[in-house]
């Protein structure tokens, strides 16, 4: 039998499907990856904090910055040996903060071969004492050498948002054995007692529901070795839609996001996002239940793209789009929109100086729109202070100009106005801190 690993002893939540570590932890997984394998107690943490730093400032001026130690070698008394020569001590590195000295651990190690130590790492799957399978996973340990020569091959069903709604599903194995099985009521499912070989499982999702990745998956096994498969479920649902220019034509290459209600400085959160294809059309699949807006250019007019927003139903901006809920299986589709014209640009011409009438060499100019607060749009000046920013025409702007470095005054503006041809900004005279700038250009409630 091949059990989990318990992970309470990491730094951080680790899983299979890989937050932290990539790959099962599992103690025949870890064994079997592992060439130096033991119990042992922990003699002396050894600590090598990071060297000391040094920032130097523009003015030449410098201050030390020492970082948090971050290595470790950690010496073991070895108790029991399960596999490899450890011998009767072992210094082990890569553990960072996992072992503690007095305690005692199940450690999977390999030589590490520009050192004298072996080499761990949190994803290993080492094993402590406040493990709730501490007996069992000894037990498996020790009954190694005289098991049987059959593999294991296990997994369970996960979905993104919870775990309320997991369907059971259905896993085909193809290969030295075949054989069929479905996850149970703690979503998990194993193929036990497997010769060695490899195998291909194929997974079932009843009606409603699929997969985020393929629904197939080839492993191979060892004798006495196992392999963690997992399935990774959603619902089968759809936002899907057109997107056409105002002559009715299919708009391609569009940015098209999927939005959902947040409380920030823009209103929304971004779930996803994707540009239509050639016939102009846009699906979200496998979108989790909730309530969502579609918009063309959520981000704003910039540079590259000069179009504002387009929220469903077409004409609507953020504050009169329409809420789409998703239900389990739900599938919205025809949720179309008509792009607009892009818009016209503008060249506007910025002076910024300091206090003192000099020029601010290299000084940066950075306008942004209110309705779409995430996107700037920047310039830098020339030696006499100059700078030429395009904008477009009709849209309201706020801008401001910074200078490098953290002397202060070190910002002006900012200057609030509609663009259009022929405006002129006049000249801007850095008067405030940045932080000042920053907190008057955004935009209020």
């Amino acid at each position: 039998m091949c059990k989990f690993v318990s992970l309470l002893i990491l730094l951080a939540p680790l899983s299979a499907q890989g937050m932290s570590c990539m790959g099962p932890i599992t103690v025949c997984h870890s064994f079997d990856t592992h060439s130096i394998v033991f119990q042992g107690r922990v003699v002396e943490v050894i600590r090598h904090p990071s060297p000391e730093t040094t920032v130097t400032y523009p003015d030449g001026s410098t201050a030390a910055s020492v970082v948090v130690p971050m290595t470790e070698d950690v010496r073991f008394e070895v108790l029991e040996i399960f596999k490899g020569n450890p011998g009767h001590e072992i210094i082990v590195s890569g553990g960072n903060g996992e072992f503690r000295e007095g305690q005692e651990y199940v450690v999977f190690a390999s030589p590490n071969p520009n050192t004298q130590t072996a080499q761990t790492s949190v994803c290993s799957g080492n094993l402590g004492p406040a493990n709730p399978d501490w007996d069992s996973d000894l037990a498996w340990l020790r009954a190694y050498p005289t098991a049987p020569p059959t593999a294991r091959i296990f997994g369970k069903v996960t979905m993104r948002y919870g775990v309320t709604d997991i369907p059971s599903i259905s896993i085909k194995l193809s290969g030295e054995k075949s054989l069929s099985t479905s996850s149970g009521q703690d979503h998990s499912y194993a193929f036990n007692e497997l010769p060695p070989g490899t195998y291909t499982l194929t997974a079932v999702l009843p009606a409603g529901y699929t997969l985020f990745a393929k629904d197939t998956a080839a492993v191979t096994v060892h004798a006495k070795g196992c392999a963690e498969i997992d399935w990774a479920v959603a619902h089968d649902m759809h936002i899907r839609g057109k997107v056409t220019d105002t002559g009715g034509n299919p708009a391609s290459d569009v940015p098209v996001g999927l939005l959902h209600p947040e409380n920030n400085r823009t209103g929304f959160g971004i779930v996803t996002s994707q540009r239509t294809d050639a016939s102009g059309n846009y699906d979200f699949a496998k979108v989790d239940p909730g309530d969502y807006w579609v918009a063309l250019y959520y981000l704003g007019p910039n540079n590259r793209e000069p179009h504002v927003p387009v929220y469903y139903p077409s004409g609507a901006n953020s504050s009169s789009a329409e809420l789409i809920h998703l239900g389990p299986t739900d599938v919205r589709a025809n949720i179309n929109l008509v792009l607009t014209p892009d818009l016209r640009a503008v060249n506007l011409h910025v002076h910024v100086v300091n206090q003192d009438g000099s020029p601010v060499i290299q000084a940066h100019v950075a306008a942004m729109d209110p309705l779409t607060p995430t996107q700037f749009i920047g310039a830098r000046a020339d030696e006499n202070g100059d700078a030429e920013i395009t904008l477009y025409e009709g849209r309201e702007y706020s801008l401001i100009a910074e200078t490098s470095g953290y002397r202060e005054p070190a910002c002006a503006g900012p200057v609030k106005f509609v663009a259009k041809e022929g405006l002129q900004l006049g000249t801007l005279t850095l008067d405030k801190t940045v932080q000042q700038c920053r907190a008057l250009q955004k935009p209020h409630p």
